[in-house]
C-alpha cells in the first residue's frame, strides 16, 4: 500500500463500484443487447482498476483488467453476453469484494489459488470468443497522437488539474511534448503502441466542461474522445459552425449518414443521465461525526427545553413583568429553531432503501439458479429513506425472508405450470413510509404456508398440544417464528434446520420494529415489517416507580388498566396473573425488579401496563403513568455501565435523567429466560 489516505479513500469509492458492477451485470443478463447498460459496467470496472493502481493495490490491477478486457470486447460487439459469461463475471465480482476486506483488515491482499483460477476462466472467455461483423469500421492503431484538452468558457471554475490525466496517459506510451500555451489549453503528444480505445478510456469521467480530442498525427484524422465514429475534417468544420447555430453536432452528423438515430438517443441519453448525476453534490461524512453530531443536537434540544420550563416557572411567580413575557417569547423561539435543527440533522442520516434492496437482485439470481427455479423480483418505493443505522441491521433479516421466498415458497416451473401460473415466479419488495414508520413489504406469488405443517413441527417441539385446531390462524402463521419450526420436506445448504425465522423477528424487535404475516394458499405469503424512522428518537410514555421516572417503548405497549381484586391470581410455580378480557398474562412488578421504594404495592392501587414482546404478552406495575415522551437516546454503556433490561436513557425536561426499559430483556429477566 502506497498512502493511507489514498488507501481510504478508495476503500469508500469501490464499495459504490462494486455494487454498480453487481447490480449492472444481473440486469445486462436480462437485457444483453443494452450497450448503454455495458459501457456503465465497464466504467465500474475502469474506476476500480484506476483506483487500485492509485493506492498500490495491483493484484487488483490485473484481476480487474482481464474483467475490462471482456467488457470491452461486449461494447464493441465482438463478444455476446451468455449466462456462463455473466457468473464467471458475478463471481469476479465476489473475488473483488474479497480483496476489498482484506485491504479494509490487515492493509494487504494475500494471493490465492482461487482469485487464479477465477482469473483463468474469464480468460478462457476471451479465448473462446465468437467474432462478430461490426457495423462501424475499425480504426487502425498509430504510433502517434496529438491529445488536445480546452476549457470551455464557464470551466476555469473548475479548478481543473490536468496533472493526473497526463500520467495516466504516460502510463500507455510515451509523452514526448506537453505545451500549455495558455490556462485553458494543454496540447499532449503522445507515442503509442496501444489502439485509440485506449486513450479514449482515460477520459471517460471527464466532465463535459472540458472538449477533448485526439489527433492521429501522420493521418490527421481527428477523433473526438467520447464518440465512437472517426470524425473526417469537413465535419469537425461543421462541428465548429454548429457552435454558433441552432444545430446540435448529433444532427450535423445524422444527417451526414455518420451515426443513426439509435446511436444519437443513446447518446443523449447518457449526456442527461450525466448531467442529473451532477445536479446535486455530495460529500463523504464519516457516520461517527454524523452521530457526534445528532448527540449534540440533541443535548441542545434538552438544553433549551430545559430553559424554556425555568422561564415558564419565572413568568408565573412575576406574572405582570414585561420582561418575563419577553423572556418566554424569545426562549419558545429558540426552542423552535433547536427543534428544526434537529428534525435536520436527523434527516442527514436518512439513506433510500434503493441500495440496499438493489442487492438481492444477485441474491435470488443465484439462488433461483441454484434450485432450477425462475424468478423475479420486483421493487417499489426504493427511494424510501430510512436512518442508516437501520438500514445497516436490517439487511440480514431481509435476507433470510427473501431466501426464504425463493427456497419455501416460489415453486418449480413445473409446479407452477401444473398449478395454471406463469413458470416464472415473482418476489416482491416494497416500502413505503407511514406517519413516523416505514412499512417494508416482501411478498411472492408461491404456494402459500401450509397450516397443517407448521401445527405438526410445532407439536414435535412442544410449542402447542392437539393438531391446532384451538389456534387461530395468526397463531398457527405466528408459529414459524419460534424457533426450530420449518415446513421444508429436507434439509439443505439454504434451509430446513428451523433456524432463522425466530432471529428474523428478534432483530427486528431489536430495531424497535414488529413483523407481521399472511398468506393465501396457492397465492402466496407477504411479511410486513414496521420500522421507526430512527434508532436516536423513541416514542416513549413516562412512568413514576417510587421516586423514579422511567420510559416505556410506546410501540410495545398494548393497553393500560387498573384491575380489579377478582382479576388477580396466584398460580403456584407461575407467580401472579392478571385477566385481562378473559385471557390471564403472567404479572412483573417492576419495583421488585430494579429494587425500587414505592408505597403501592397492591396492583388495584398502582396502574398495570399490557406489554408485548416477541409475540407475547405480559403485564407491567408501575405507580403512575405520567404521559408520553419523544426521547433523544443516550447509550449507557459508553456513559456509563450496561444495566441489564435497560436499552439506554434520556435526558427530561426538568434535567432528570430517565431510563428507558427494554422490554424484550426485561422479560427474559422477569422470567429467567436465557
Amino acid at each position: 500500500m502506497l498512502d493511507n489516505k489514498l488507501a481510504n479513500m478508495f476503500l469508500m469509492e469501490i464499495e459504490e463500484m462494486i455494487v454498480e458492477l453487481e447490480e449492472g451485470l444481473v440486469s445486462l443478463e436480462k437485457n444483453p443487447l443494452n450497450y448503454g447498460l455495458i459501457n456503465q459496467i465497464f466504467r465500474a470496472a475502469h474506476t476500480i482498476k484506476g483506483g487500485a493502481g492509485m493506492a498500490g493495490y495491483f493484484l487488483i490491477v490485473d484481476f480487474v483488467h482481464v474483467m475490462e478486457d471482456i467488457l470491452d470486447k461486449l461494447r464493441s460487439k465482438k463478444l455476446t453476453v451468455t449466462k456462463e459469461m455473466i457468473s464467471e463475471l458475478l463471481k469476479a465480482v465476489d473475488v473483488v469484494k474479497q480483496m476489498k476486506n482484506e485491504i479494509s483488515s490487515k492493509d494487504s491482499i494475500d494471493e490465492n489459488p482461487s482469485y487464479q483460477i477465477i482469473q483463468d476462466n474469464l480468460k478462457k472467455l476471451l479465448q473462446n470468443k465468437e467474432e462478430i461483423k461490426e457495423s462501424l469500421p475499425e480504426i487502425l492503431v498509430e504510433k502517434q497522437y496529438e491529445i488536445i484538452l480546452k476549457l470551455k468558457p464557464d470551466g476555469l471554475k473548475l479548478n481543473f488539474d490536468p496533472n493526473p490525466l497526463i500520467e495516466e496517459i504516460s502510463k500507455i506510451g510515451k509523452i514526448t511534448s506537453v505545451i500549455n500555451p495558455d490556462p485553458t489549453l494543454w496540447n499532449i503528444l503522445l507515442k503509442t503502441k496501444e489502439p485509440i480505445s485506449a486513450i479514449k478510456n482515460i477520459f471517460l469521467f471527464i466532465s463535459d466542461d472540458i472538449s477533448i480530442t485526439i489527433q492521429e498525427i501522420s493521418g490527421n484524422a481527428v477523433i473526438p474522445a467520447k464518440a465512437e465514429i472517426q470524425s473526417d475534417s469537413t465535419t469537425l468544420e461543421k462541428k465548429a459552425e454548429a457552435n454558433f447555430s441552432d444545430k446540435k453536432i448529433g444532427e450535423i452528423l445524422l444527417e451526414e449518414g455518420k451515426i443513426t438515430e439509435d446511436v444519437l438517443q443513446d447518446a443523449l441519453s447518457k449526456q442527461v443521465s450525466f448531467r442529473e448525476s451532477k445536479s446535486s453534490s455530495f460529500i463523504r461524512v464519516d457516520t461517527e461525526k454524523l452521530d457526534k453530531l445528532v448527540n449534540l443536537v440533541g443535548e441542545l434540544v434538552t438544553g433549551v427545553s430545559q430553559i424554556s420550563g425555568a422561564a415558564h416557572r419565572v413568568k408565573e411567580k412575576y406574572i405582570a413583568d414585561t420582561d418575563s413575557d419577553d423572556l418566554v417569547t424569545s426562549i419558545e423561539s429558540l426552542d423552535q429553531i433547536s427543534r428544526d435543527l434537529q428534525e435536520q440533522v436527523m434527516l442527514v442520516r436518512m439513506v433510500p432503501v434503493e441500495f440496499t434492496f438493489n442487492r438481492f437482485q444477485r441474491l435470488v439470481r443465484d439462488i433461483a439458479n441454484e434450485l432450477g427455479k425462475k424468478i423475479n423480483l420486483e421493487m417499489s418505493g426504493t427511494e424510501t429513506e430510512l436512518d442508516k443505522n437501520v438500514i445497516e441491521r436490517l439487511s440480514d433479516p431481509l435476507n433470510h425472508l427473501i431466501r426464504n421466498c425463493v427456497d419455501h415458497g416460489i415453486e418449480t416451473p413445473e409446479e407452477r405450470r401444473r398449478f395454471g401460473k406463469d413458470e416464472t415466479g415473482k418476489i416482491f419488495l416494497k416500502a413505503m413510509q407511514k406517519g413516523g414508520n416505514i412499512i417494508i413489504e416482501i411478498s411472492d406469488d408461491g404456494k402459500g404456508i401450509n397450516r397443517a405443517k407448521i401445527c405438526e413441527a410445532a407439536r414435535k417441539n412442544g410449542l402447542i398440544a392437539g393438531d391446532g385446531s384451538q389456534l387461530t390462524d395468526n397463531q398457527i402463521l405466528n408459529l414459524i417464528f419460534e424457533p426450530g419450526i420449518s415446513t421444508a420436506e429436507k434439509i439443505t445448504d439454504l434451509s430446513g434446520r428451523g433456524v432463522g425465522m425466530d432471529v428474523v423477528r428478534r432483530n427486528i424487535e431489536d430495531l424497535r420494529g414488529r413483523i407481521d404475516i399472511s398468506s393465501i394458499v396457492g397465492k402466496g405469503t407477504t411479511f410486513t415489517i414496521w420500522l421507526p424512522l430512527t434508532l436516536a428518537i423513541i416514542d416513549g410514555m413516562n412512568v413514576q416507580v417510587g421516586t423514579e421516572i422511567l420510559t416505556v417503548p410506546l410501540l410495545s405497549i398494548i393497553e393500560q388498566i387498573r384491575p380489579k381484586k377478582k382479576d388477580i391470581k396466584t398460580v403456584e410455580g407461575k407467580g401472579e396473573l392478571v385477566n385481562v378480557r378473559g385471557t390471564y398474562f403472567p404479572l412483573v412488578r417492576l419495583h421488585e425488579l430494579f429494587h425500587f421504594q414505592t408505597d403501592y404495592i397492591d396492583p388495584t392501587k398502582a396502574l398495570v401496563l399490557v406489554l408485548e414482546s416477541e409475540g407475547r404478552h405480559f403485564c407491567l406495575m408501575v405507580d403512575n403513568v405520567l404521559g408520553e415522551q419523544q426521547a433523544v437516546i443516550k447509550a449507557l454503556d459508553k456513559n456509563f455501565i450496561k444495566i441489564d433490561g435497560i436499552s439506554g436513557a434520556t435526558i427530561l425536561g426538568d434535567g432528570k435523567i430517565s431510563l428507558i426499559l427494554d422490554i424484550h430483556r426485561l422479560e427474559k429477566i422477569a422470567f429467567n429466560k436465557t
